[in-house]
């Protein structure tokens, strides 16, 4: 049966109660949150790593240290030419009674990429996990590197910085989630910068007319046609002046006595035209049984378009674009 935590009449809340909802907001892991000296380790001396103080949280318990406190983790003391490793944190247990309780430990482990492991699940049963929160590698005698073993929660701040691009379908200006100062930004697109294109920059237009030098280079065909003719003849009749005459030559066949002529003619006419019957004519056909004559021509196409301008735009989803600007 559900029931309000902390109404009237309630009982105090329980650790398992108030654990649901950390795990609920941060998870199972564990983390160091962003408040006081957030269990920052110093190396105090050769057996000594201190933490200061923070809090931490895992599967929703809280690991807390108060401000202005710490805690020292001793460290075996070493030898020299020898190499160890520890891991140092805090472990959650149940006592005798079931309350649940928080101590430090220190543990050694194998190598420099180890660590402990949390061994369970408090919700379900577990009566111990470890917090491993750092560590520390012994050189010799002396503490060496000693290593975080958790993430820090991200601020708001270190989260969209300065210059940061918040993204979402509601009007309300991030300010009121993350601080800062904010701009929206309208109208435009996210491009990822590169080569010859700097961050920051603004460009672009949402629709373009086509100019001749963006048209790819193209022609336009006009279909072969000819004008035909169908297959005819011609036919005329030349001239008739062709009358003329031919001169004739007569001479004498015979000796004394009488005179005897060849061809035609008298004694007082040396010479005979012929009659002018050479008059006459010639017909003529031109292209008889032709198929056809065709023409070929050529010119320009005719002129069309309007020269409108038209979108660009890909298809696209509207939501509130904000940057950080302070």
């Amino acid at each position: 049966m559900a029931v309000l935590i902390n109404g009237d009449g309630y009982e105090p809340v329980t650790a398992q109660q108030e654990a649901d909802i950390y795990e609920g907001i941060f998870g199972k892991s564990l983390r160091v949150l962003n408040v006081g000296g957030k269990l920052a380790a110093s190396i105090v001396s050769a057996t000594c790593v201190r933490l200061a103080d923070g809090e931490a949280i895992i599967q929703g318990r809280r690991i807390h240290v108060d401000a202005g406190t710490y805690d020292d983790f001793e460290i075996p003391a070493g030898t020299q030419g020898t190499t160890k490793y520890y891991v140092i944190g805090y472990e959650l247990y149940r006592d005798i009674d079931t309350d649940e309780k928080c101590r430090a430990f220190v543990q050694e482990v194998e190598s420099a990429t180890a660590t402990v492991a949390v061994g369970g699940v408090i919700r379900d049963g577990a009566t111990s996990i470890k917090a491993a929160l750092y560590r520390v590698q012994k050189e010799g005698v002396n503490i060496g590197e000693v290593t975080a073993l958790f993430e820090e929660p991200r601020t708001m701040t270190e989260i969209y910085p300065v210059g940061g691009i918040y993204i979402s379908a509601s009007p309300t200006n991030p300010a009121a989630f993350f601080g800062g100062t904010w701009t929206e930004i309208q109208g435009k697109f996210l491009l990822g910068r590169g080569s010859g294109r700097a961050a920051g920059v603004s460009s672009g237009r949402e629709k373009v007319t086509l100019v001749e030098n963006n048209i790819p280079a193209h022609t336009h065909a006009i279909p072969a046609h000819h004008h035909s003719m169908a297959a005819h003849t011609h036919t005329g009749t030349t001239n008739s002046s062709g009358a003329h005459t031919h001169t004739l030559h007569r001479w004498l066949a015979g000796g004394t006595g009488t005179a005897r002529y060849v061809a035609q003619g008298d004694n007082s006419t040396p010479t005979y035209a012929t009659g002018s019957a050479g008059a006459h004519t010639h017909s003529f056909t031109t292209n008889a049984g032709g198929s056809g004559n065709t023409g070929n021509w050529s010119g320009n196409t005719g002129s069309t378009g309007k020269a409108m301008e038209f979108s660009i735009m890909p298809p696209f989803l509207t939501v509130y674009i904000w940057q950080r600007v302070a």
